[in-house]
């Protein structure tokens, strides 16, 4: 059965556009490399997948659903999965592969529903290779497609360069002669290049050592806008590895200095390289500070046992300790550097805030004129505020199923709190709040200056606004850490200062809210090293550094380094 036209619509305006007399045009479309749509019976229950799986994923998923090959999503999703661990079983205990085991392999795998089929299974299977390092296996595989008369696909190259960078120091003449030849492939057959291109690229002309070709290759004026911190930490290694050192730590200042991210192992590289040498571990400490680099776990004891080997007035004692909500250091009981604005950074601040706000109009999303005046009328009438709570946020923290009067009077609980300590309220919810009981709607009014949004209208803008307007001593009551809503100022100086402002200014109530708030965090989150030379220095377990400095989830793990 074809999809309606109505289904048609949401999902692609190309296949909208065919008449209803050319169904074959639109069966065909469907079948092609292009965005394909869901079966129409499956619309709703298959938009969840989105952002669960890579396009590539997404596109076998609804070809396998079209096919009725499987009936659901789930269906789709347990087969595929039952697909992987035969390839996991597979690479688990084996160094080498016979052809006639590769056959077997692709055999079991292709005949099985699910996304996995003869057109990507070549390029999943070297996946596994490259992500185990086992370079044996790689270059069997190889062996097999050649002996096969398959060509070798992107997925295939790019995924075999990266097995030899993981496995470079036990490279031998011929498997060079590999990586040079599938380099130049990259290099010469394809004009337009993405991320995973440029990155093998660097891989393989940093396995060649040819570092000429690769400064080249980056410093390229028509693809130095995608050149980032992950296409570039190879070759930061190879050069640390092969005592260019000089070079390895330009690269590293000019992408830092760039804001992009470099890899943890580029750091976990230095380490190794300047383990005996403590002018460049410190230099290594300075970088986290001074540019909100959040090493992993295994780096920063990587960073412990360095210290411990040096000279007596070089050595510092480490430990991975916490960090109390007041700011004390549980390890070595000293406090850490307080997350206090001055008077100019917020002016600064707010101002730039404000006045986007007010003039370029890019800040507000998903609301009407009429609405914003009528905002900046209520603000402007009652503020300066105390406190400002996000409404919505505080009711459906007991989650969905509780009755309404139940998430109303929760509201009524949290504005009392703050009634009874003389502050001066506004709340920020939404229109449908005019459903709560008369008698706690009365209550709140009475106690607080509420402003109701319309139920689309995005509420996060609105509380930053209100609370910056009224000034430094004003706080905001959410349990939202705005993840979603990263706020930016198209100035990095500026976004520091946002991100600390929030951590200093937000009230987070408990989970389904029993009295209990918690304070607003008054230390600084980043590397710091105080008047007595101890470094405190923020981690997490994650595999980037720098992608979660402000998350509060990770906001406990510190290391201690002390004399």
């Amino acid at each position: 059965m074809l999809p309606n036209r109505n289904v048609l619509r949401l999902f692609h305006p190309i296949v909208f556009s065919l008449s209803r007399k050319t169904p074959l045009k639109v069966c065909n479309f469907h079948q092609s490399e292009s965005n394909i749509p869901y079966p129409p019976h499956l619309q709703v229950c298959c938009r969840k997948f989105h952002g669960k799986y890579t396009s590539a994923e997404l596109r076998e998923l609804k070809k396998a659903l079209w096919k009725k090959e499987l009936k659901t999503p789930l269906q789709v999703k347990e087969a595929t999965h039952n697909q992987k661990e035969i390839l996991r079983a597979f690479f688990s205990n084996k160094t080498s592969a016979t052809d006639e085991e590769w056959d077997d392999l692709l055999l079991n795998i292709c005949k099985l529903p699910g996304t996995l089929n003869e057109s990507n299974i070549h390029g999943k299977v070297m996946e596994h290779c490259a992500h185990l390092e086992k370079l044996e296996l790689a270059k069997s595989f190889l062996t097999y497609l050649k002996k096969n008369g398959k060509k070798f696909n992107q997925a295939v190259v790019i995924d075999f360069l990266s097995t030899c960078y993981g496995c470079r120091a036990v490279l031998d003449e011929v498997d060079i002669k590999t990586v040079r030849s599938f380099t130049n492939y990259l290099l010469t057959g394809f004009e337009v290049m993405d991320g995973k291109l440029i990155s093998s690229v660097v891989k393989g002309l940093s396995i060649l050592g040819d570092w000429k070709s690769c400064f080249e290759f980056i410093r390229n004026p028509d693809r130095s806008h995608l050149i980032n911190g992950f296409s570039v930490s190879p070759l930061i290694i190879s050069l640390l590895e092969n005592h260019q050192f000089d070079e390895a730590r330009k690269i590293v200042f000019e992408y830092l200095d760039k804001k992009k991210t470099l890899t943890n192992a580029v750091f976990t590289k230095w380490v190794e390289v300047f383990q005996n040498d403590p002018q460049r571990l410190e230099e290594l400490l300075n970088i986290f500070k001074d540019y909100n680099v959040v090493p992993r776990r295994a780096l920063c004891q990587s960073l412990i046992r360095a210290y411990s080997h040096l000279p007596t007035e070089y050595k510092l004692t480490g430990e991975l300790t916490t960090v109390k909500h007041n700011g004390k250091c549980s390890s070595c009981k000293k406090k850490l550097e307080e997350n206090l604005l001055h008077k100019n950074e917020f002016n600064e601040l707010r101002d730039a805030f404000l006045n986007r706000a007010l003039v370029g109009g890019d800040v507000f999303r998903n609301t009407t004129p009429k609405e914003l005046d009528s905002f900046y009328k209520v603000v402007e009438k009652h503020a300066p505020f105390d406190i400002v709570i996000d409404g919505l946020n505080v009711v459906n923290s007991l989650g969905p199923q509780k009755p309404l009067h139940i998430k109303a009077s929760l509201l009524q609980q949290m504005v009392n709190i703050f009634f009874n300590s003389d502050k001066k309220i506004l709340v920020i919810g939404r229109k449908n709040m005019t459903k709560f009981p008369r008698r706690i709607k009365e209550d709140v009014a009475e106690k607080s200056t509420m402003f109701l949004i319309d139920n689309e209208t995005r509420d996060d803008l609105f509380i930053i606004y209100s609370t910056l307007y009224s000034g430094p001593k004003c706080y905001f009551v959410s349990r939202d850490y705005m993840r979603s809503e990263k706020f930016r100022l198209n100035d990095d100086r500026l976004s520091d200062l946002f991100k600390r402002w929030q951590l200093s200014h937000q009230i987070v109530p408990s989970q389904g809210f029993d009295g209990l708030v918690e304070a607003p965090l008054q230390f600084k989150i980043c590397a710091q090293r105080n008047s007595s030379q101890n470094w405190h220095i923020p981690y997490h377990d994650d595999d980037y550094t720098g992608a979660q400095l402000y998350d509060k989830d990770n906001l406990t793990k510190w290391l201690c380094l002390r004399k």
